[in-house]
């Protein structure tokens, strides 16, 4: 693999634009390619639970909007609904809404990631099992409005240390 790329590798970071915390990126099998002494990760690394995981809470109000749809189609009355059926779907569906309302008012909604689609921006050089490998200029766009980028060592290397490091002591000052 070219030396001037940075390409992504198991156990760096991604973050996403709508969520709350970065998480780490994986892989179940790997691709048979090494890249300083770790598996290379191609385009279609995107799957929830296998190569990503959530990003903590998610700030995008299209996750409630997707929420409403679904509740929306759940509850529809059919031609066929007696009265009593037609109410109760209708207050199921004003009592879920009611509550998504709440929530997205109130607080915050946990990450659920859903990646449709494979990653952008990749290398244009080496192709791993049929797609290309992933750089550090890759992201993935999720179903609720985030955009998963991949985190820079450098960057993480000065969080772990920002972490650990102890504030400086004071010194009294003299006059």
């Amino acid at each position: 693999m070219a030396e001037g790329k940075k390409y992504v590798v198991y156990g760096m970071r991604a973050k996403c634009s709508e969520g709350s915390m970065e998480n780490y990126i994986s892989t179940d099998t790997g691709h048979g390619v090494l890249y300083q002494g770790q598996p290379v990760l191609n385009a279609n690394d995107h799957v929830e639970g296998v190569n990503l995981t959530h990003f903590g809470d998610c700030k995008s109000k299209l996750i409630f909007e997707e929420a409403k749809k679904q509740a929306d189609e759940k509850y529809k009355t059919e031609e066929g609904d007696g009265f009593f059926k037609k109410l109760g779907k209708g207050i199921a569906k004003f009592a879920t809404k009611a509550s998504l309302v709440l929530k997205e008012t109130l607080g915050s909604n946990k990450c659920q990631l859903e990646t449709p689609l494979p990653w952008i921006f990749t290398s244009r050089d080496h192709m791993i099992d049929g797609a290309p490998a992933l750089t550090l200029d890759s992201c993935c766009a999720c179903k609720f409005g985030g955009v998963i980028t991949i985190v820079p060592q450098e960057e993480e290397a000065v969080a772990e240390a920002g972490e650990t490091e102890e504030a400086p002591e004071e010194q009294p000052v003299t006059p």
